[in-house]
């Protein structure tokens, strides 16, 4: 499942939450790091790593 398809997300949880059963249930949802934001997309630096004052700009300009 697309982990970035808010719809998508959304028809699972909602059909999951119609099954009845004492087993727990879970989803699995593909996702990459850093989605939408160039620098950060697919870079494991950026998984431990705070952005600094001008990148922190930089990043919220691409997000809007």
């Amino acid at each position: 499942m697309d982990g970035h398809n808010h719809e998508e997300i959304e028809r699972k949880v909602k059909a999951m939450m119609g099954i009845k059963t004492a087993k727990p249930k879970v989803i699995i949802a593909n996702t990459v790091k850093g989605k939408g934001i160039g620098i950060m997309e697919n870079n494991p630096e950026w998984h431990h790593k705070s952005p600094d004052e001008e990148t922190y700009k930089k990043i919220l300009e691409e997000l809007k």
